[in-house]
């Protein structure tokens, strides 16, 4: 599996967050999704990718099959 950066991840102090606590990712991306609420055209894709960003995440970090959460 190719190796990735969770830049703005690393940006918030998430990892830090998630040794401390294990809800930090869902809190994470409830924040990320009230972002793509709000935001305006331009931003949007950038806000998608931060939601996208934190989903990877979760992902790893509950070491769930990549496959059955994205089947496309």
């Amino acid at each position: 599996m190719p190796r990735r950066e969770y830049n703005k991840l690393v940006r918030d102090n998430i990892p830090e967050i998630i040794a401390a606590n294990g809800q930090a990712l869902r809190q994470k991306l409830v924040e990320e999704a009230q972002e793509v609420l709000q935001a305006k055209p331009d931003e949007l894709v950038n806000e998608l990718a931060d939601v996208y960003e934190v989903l990877d995440a979760l992902i790893a970090a509950y070491d769930l099959d990549e496959t059955v959460c994205n089947p496309v």
